[in-house]
Formats: structure tokens, sequence, C-alpha cells
């Protein structure tokens, strides 16, 4: 398993590396995906 968090380059590595069965987990909004929902906060697209 692997976890990125590397903004739109780690996206695209995220699926280069997944397309070779790796298990890649992109958590570069993890964060504030978490505050959305369980804190009412903004959503990352809108910060």
């Amino acid at each position: 398993m692997v976890l990125i968090s590397r903004g739109p380059g780690g996206t695209v590595l995220a699926h280069r590396l997944g397309r070779n069965v790796v298990l890649v987990l992109d958590i570069g909004h993890v964060r504030a995906s978490y505050k959305n929902v369980f804190a009412s906060e903004l959503r990352p697209k809108e910060l």
C-alpha cells in the first residue's frame, strides 16, 4: 500500500501506480474532506 499526498502530481502518480496493481491512496484532501463531513466546513474546492 502506498499513500500519496503531492497535489495534482500525486493524483497522476496514484493513477499510474494503480495501473500496475499497486494499492495506492491519494490522501491529498483527507483533512479538508474530514472537516467538511464532520464539522460542516467548506469543501476543498471552495477553499
